[in-house]
């Protein structure tokens, strides 16, 4: 099995740590009441009808989500190897440095509004002496 993208670990904990406590068993249940036993339609990404298809990912548990995903242990963190597949395949995790922009092109884009631009070249309210 291919190891799991980085990413892919990290978004599943973060949904797991923002849910509050007790979501699950709320979301269920309400999806009960409202689907009661029945004919049932097929739901995108449940697969057939009566098949053997896994649960969708928001209902399944972080364990099962982190195993169907080959994450492994999410304590230890990834191993050496992994993490230097990823560095080649992703390179650093770093953001490139945006070029600053000089004090005086900020200082003139604080003129460029239409409503300056109005006020300044605008018709005069005041009368003009001859």
């Amino acid at each position: 099995m291919a190891p799991c993208p980085a990413w892919a670990c990290l978004l599943v904990l973060l949904i797991a740590a923002l849910a509050p406590p007790g979501a699950e068993a709320g979301l269920l249940s309400r999806r009960q009441s409202e689907n009661p036993p029945g004919p049932q339609k097929p739901s995108l990404g449940a697969g057939a009808p009566g098949g053997d298809a896994p649960p969708p990912w928001h209902a399944q548990s972080v364990g099962e989500c982190l195993g169907a995903l080959g994450c492994g242990d999410t304590a230890a963190g990834l191993d050496a190897v992994a993490v230097s597949a990823a560095l080649e395949v992703f390179g650093p995790n770093e953001l490139k440095a945006a070029k600053a922009t000089p004090l005086w092109k900020l200082f003139a884009a604080q003129f460029d509004d239409a409503l300056v631009k109005v006020s300044k070249y605008g018709p005069s309210t005041h009368p003009q002496s001859p």
